[in-house]
C-alpha cells in the first residue's frame, strides 16, 4: 500500500551536479515529490517525506515548501547545521566548502537548519533517533522536539536505545514498524 521513491542527491554516488547540503539541490526533492504525485495510484494528501541523517534537512525543507505534505519523518536527522559544525570537527572542511564559513555565511547555515524555522512546518513530525548515534548527536532530536513542544506543534519523539547511526537489521525493522504505525495514526 505504499509507493517509495529514494533518490540520490545531485553530486552523490556519481550523479551529475553539486551536492549543496540543502541548497538548490532541495529542488530535486521537490521535483521528486511532484513526479510521485503525477502517478495515478498516488494520493497526494498522503505524501509523507522521510529524511535520514542530512536527508532530514531536505525532508523538512520539502515539508515547509511543498503543498499538501501529510507529514515528515526526521530519522537520525540533522536539525541544526551550526550544531553539526560545532560537534563534527571531521566535517568542518566539507561544510566550509559546500555551505561556507559558519560565521561569514551564517544565513546559509540557518536556512539549512529546521530548528530555526520549525514554526513554518505545518504538518505532523515524527522524530526518530538513537541515544548512541555517533554521527548525529541525540541533541539534534531533543532540541527539535523541545522547540516543537514549546510552540504546541504536533510531533512525536522516539528514542531508540543503543543503536549506531545505521540501525541493526532487527532495530531497523522495528523502526519501520514505528514509522508505518505513526503514518497510519496521523491519517485518522
Amino acid at each position: 500500500g505504499y509507493a517509495v521513491f529514494a533518490p540520490f542527491y545531485r553530486g552523490v554516488r556519481g550523479a551529475k551536479g553539486r551536492d549543496e547540503f540543502g541548497g538548490v539541490d532541495r529542488y530535486d526533492v521537490y521535483s521528486a515529490i511532484k513526479l510521485m504525485r503525477s502517478l495515478p495510484e498516488i494520493r497526494s494528501e498522503d505524501t509523507i517525506v522521510v529524511g535520514f541523517s542530512r536527508g532530514s534537512i531536505m525532508a523538512m525543507l520539502a515539508a515547509r515548501d511543498c503543498a499538501n505534505i501529510g507529514g515528515v519523518v526526521v530519522w537520525g536527522g540533522v536539525s541544526d547545521l551550526l550544531l553539526t559544525y560545532e560537534e563534527r570537527i571531521d566535517l568542518r572542511r566539507m561544510l566550509k566548502r559546500v555551505v561556507g564559513h559558519p560565521v561569514k555565511q551564517r544565513e546559509a547555515y540557518l536556512e539549512r537548519s529546521p530548528i530555526h524555522w520549525i514554526d513554518q512546518v505545518n504538518v505532523p513530525v515524527l522524530i526518530m533517533h538513537s541515544n548512541q548515534d555517533e554521527n548525529v548527536s541525540l541533541r539534534h532530536a531533543t532540541e527539535l522536539a523541545r522547540k516543537m513542544e514549546d510552540k504546541g506543534m504536533e510531533h512525536e519523539l522516539i528514542i531508540y536505545d543503543g543503536q549506531p547511526h545505521r540501525f541493526s537489521p532487527q532495530m531497523l525493522e522495528k523502526a519501520w514498524e514505528d514509522l508505518i504505525s505513526w503514518s497510519q495514526r496521523i491519517k485518522t
